[in-house]
Formats: C-alpha cells, sequence, structure tokens
C-alpha cells in the first residue's frame, strides 16, 4: 500500500470541499472494497477523505416511502423494520451479498460505487482497460467462464458484483448526491454506466460528488410478500408481480 494523507471530514461540505482541492483524493466509508484496492496497488490515492463523522447513516420513513442513509451499514439497512416490511426484495438482496462482517463494515453508499472488476483487474502485471485505459482487456482471450455476457464491449467484459444494486434497480431507486455546492437526483437505471470505449468510468458521478442517500417510493412487493408469509390470497390485480 502506497503512503497517503488521511483527513478526517467534519461535514459533507467539508468532505467535498477536500476532494475538489484534490481531485486524486479517494473517499472512505467502510473501506470494504477501497482497502482491497490500495492494498493491491489498484487504487492508489494520495490522500483518503474519512467519512465517519459527517452523519448520513438514518434511515427514516417518507412521505413517499423510504430515504436510506448512504453511510448507513448494509447490516443496518437489510434489518430495519421499515426495509423488511416495505421493500423485503432489498433486504433479502443485501443479506444474500458478502459475509456477515462485510455487511457491517460496508455501507449503502460503498456498496453502490464498488468496482466492476475481474481477476484480471486485481492482478497489475495483466493489462486492463478498466485499470489502465488504453492497455487492452487480459479477460478476451484469457479465462472469462465468469464474466458479462450483456452489455460487455470489446474494452471490457467484467461484470458488477452488487447483489444490492440489482434490487434497488428493481425498485426504481434514486440516488442523490451533493457536489461542489450543489446536489442533484440521479435515477438508479442510469447510475452505473456500460464500459462502452471508456470501462474505466463506471458510474455516471462527477469528480468530488458524494452520495447522500438512496430514495425509495412505496410499491406493492412488500404487500406480495407480507401475503405469502401470511398465506393470503393475493388479488388478481397484484398478481402479474409474481409472472416469472
Amino acid at each position: 500500500m502506497n503512503p497517503f494523507k488521511f483527513i478526517s471530514a467534519k461535514d459533507t461540505n467539508a468532505a467535498i470541499a477536500a476532494h475538489h482541492q484534490n481531485n486524486q483524493a479517494a473517499f472512505l466509508a467502510g473501506g470494504t472494497n477501497l482497502m482491497d484496492l490500495m492494498k493491491e496497488h489498484v487504487a492508489l490515492p494520495n490522500e483518503v477523505i474519512d467519512l465517519g463523522r459527517i452523519g448520513l447513516k438514518e434511515i427514516k420513513e417518507t412521505a413517499n416511502g423510504v430515504s436510506l442513509g448512504a453511510l448507513a451499514s448494509n447490516t443496518l439497512t437489510a434489518n430495519h423494520i421499515l426495509v423488511r416490511k416495505h421493500f423485503p426484495l432489498l433486504s433479502k438482496a443485501i443479506l444474500a451479498g458478502a459475509s456477515a462482517q462485510i455487511r457491517n463494515m460496508a455501507t449503502n453508499g460503498g456498496n453502490l460505487l464498488q468496482r466492476t472488476r475481474c481477476s484480471y483487474f486485481y492482478d497489475i502485471s495483466m493489462p486492463c482497460n478498466k485499470r489502465k485505459p488504453g492497455s487492452g482487456c487480459a479477460a478476451m482471450e484469457g479465462f472469462n467462464r465468469m464474466h458479462a455476457i450483456f452489455g460487455w464491449s470489446d474494452q471490457c467484459v467484467a461484470v458488477y458484483p452488487s447483489d444490492m444494486a440489482i434490487a434497488l434497480s428493481t425498485l426504481d431507486a434514486r440516488i442523490k448526491v451533493s457536489g461542489n455546492g450543489s446536489q442533484r437526483v440521479i435515477e438508479m437505471k442510469d447510475f452505473h454506466l456500460l464500459p462502452g470505449s471508456h470501462p474505466e468510468k463506471d458510474n455516471s458521478l462527477s469528480s468530488g460528488e458524494l452520495i447522500t442517500s438512496i430514495e425509495l417510493a412505496k410499491n406493492s412487493f412488500g404487500k406480495i410478500g407480507l401475503m405469502l408469509r401470511s398465506g393470503t390470497e393475493i388479488p388478481m390485480r397484484l398478481r402479474w408481480y409474481l409472472l416469472p
């Protein structure tokens, strides 16, 4: 791991301002993906901005649904009563991924920001357009059995690893982000990017933007889940959700 400067941001604005001053810096939340990348010399930030003091951990009910704080842990999110009641699909997706120890540390925002990757991405002795644009893709002629069959390009065939993100896409989640003096909302379907000719860019965030929350609107998935568990007959108008 290369030497780096460590900054503990006191709030969201301070974290964004610190990154604005140094676009080579990396935000640190749970660190379950970033630390691996730094140890393998895949990510080489010269500065790490710790987000542990800035809050953003609340999970709360809103007028239209539920708001998930970006820094709430995956464990807290999966087991929260609001998520289990209204979005059991999300709860099950989170619990299906990783280990309990990782879920205890991993955050909602960090989960979405995992790098799309394969074994060649982690091996710095091999070419990888995602790690070093223009160097080539070793997976094309190498071991690629577990690689993408949809959405790939001749630049990259890696797959995205998050179970949580798939559930959020199904639930039409919206991602709130803050930048240098501005805020915006990104539809979940527009958040992650296909590799195209720029596989090094995984998502639609601009440099220095920070995820603050994930917004979910209530839907019929939760109601169906409760009916199935209780043995209640599901009305015809809701049965289409169960179609394969």
